[in-house]
């Protein structure tokens, strides 16, 4: 074989590697779009940035009416509003926030509870409730609408506890005689039943929020909603006697709550519940969620709707949450708890 030909030769061995190569990166492509369409790792993906608080800021709208059509877009897929707790904090402080869902028991007939059955278990709950709570509590849930122009109602609610800090956070609100809406975590409430029993004994309310509190495990199909729901349903009137109907699912109902869940949420009595007023503690951690609830409220001045704050039971929602208390007791907001009269407030 001469030189030219040898050349040649090894002129074809080269194009055939950069052809090889080209074929197998876009097969590559092809197989991680496949992979991406099929397996959902938007959710993964979203896990990773939110424990690095790489977040991108909730832009959902409410309304007191459930109403979403069409199909979501990438950017509304990854918009959510709650942070996920690192596995080290859990260790650490024996809380679970994040994604630990070993503890759910999966009811396969979580969806054939009769409704009629939970309405029942509701009026037998809100007696015991009722009969329970201070005197004043039972005033303010029976109070009329504020007729005064000069007086404004918003509400409270924290997400994820109880914890360790919730005696000291139940101590900043009566200083401020506020109450609030608490929606919790079943494993938490094992965790720290006193706590639980403190909030409904000082005229607080309380509601459920999940078991896993993982996307990928609360929102795989209507069941795995209601067990979960049912779950820490059962865990609550166990340890405090009280029949809450009062939830709110991980991160928001929008964009995870398909039609056939909502349904079943309310087919099994459940009152879902959404904000309005994100504070985004989870987000920033420091006193910057005071001056994001206050500007929040300043631009609903207008609203028709009850302002429902989105707040956590975290140590730096705690340290700074006097600032906001003193805000609203100068604007003559009174503080009230949720209860099962009122219509949710709910994400379009």
């Amino acid at each position: 074989m001469n030189r030219k030909q040898r050349f040649q030769d090894r002129r074809r061995k080269r194009f055939r590697k950069s052809a090889l190569r080209f074929i197998f990166s876009v097969l590559l492509v092809l197989v991680g779009g496949f992979i991406y369409d099929n397996m959902n790792l938007d959710m993964v993906f979203k896990e990773i940035f939110a424990n690095d608080e790489i977040i991108k800021e909730p832009v959902n709208e409410v309304s007191s009416v459930v109403s979403r059509k069409g199909p979501l877009d990438l950017d509304e897929r990854f918009t959510y509003s709650e942070s996920f707790a690192k596995e080290a904090d859990l260790n650490r402080n024996n809380i679970f926030i994040g994604d630990n869902y070993k503890d759910i028991k999966i009811d396969p007939n979580g969806l054939a509870d009769a409704a009629d059955s939970r309405a029942a278990e509701q009026i037998e709950g809100d007696a015991k409730y009722a009969s329970s709570a201070e005197p004043e509590q039972k005033v303010q849930q029976a109070d009329a609408p504020e007729n005064d122009v000069h007086t404004k109602t918003v509400y409270l609610t924290f997400d994820d506890g109880p914890n360790q800090f919730s005696d000291q956070l139940l101590a900043v609100l009566e200083s401020y005689n506020a109450k609030a809406t608490f929606f919790m975590i079943d494993r938490n409430i094992r965790s720290f039943p006193d706590a639980v029993n403190h909030m409904i004994a000082a005229g607080h309310s309380v509601g459920l929020h999940s078991v896993s509190h993982n996307v990928k495990v609360f929102y795989q199909s209507a069941s795995s909603v209601i067990s979960e729901m049912n779950q820490v349903h059962d865990t609550v009137k166990e340890v405090t006697g009280l029949d809450t109907m009062l939830i709110r699912t991980p991160y928001g109902s929008v964009p995870y709550m398909q039609d056939s869940y909502l349904q079943a949420v309310h087919d099994n009595g459940y009152l879902m519940w959404d904000w309005n007023i994100d504070s985004k503690d989870w987000y920033y951690r420091d006193r910057r969620y005071v001056d994001t609830s206050i500007a929040q409220l300043e631009a609903h001045a207008e609203s028709t709707e009850p302002l429902v704050i989105l707040l956590h039971e975290r140590e730096e929602t705690l340290a700074h949450l006097p600032e906001l208390l003193e805000y609203l007791k100068s604007q003559n907001y009174k503080m009230k708890a949720l209860d099962s009269s009122m219509t949710p407030v709910a994400f379009k």
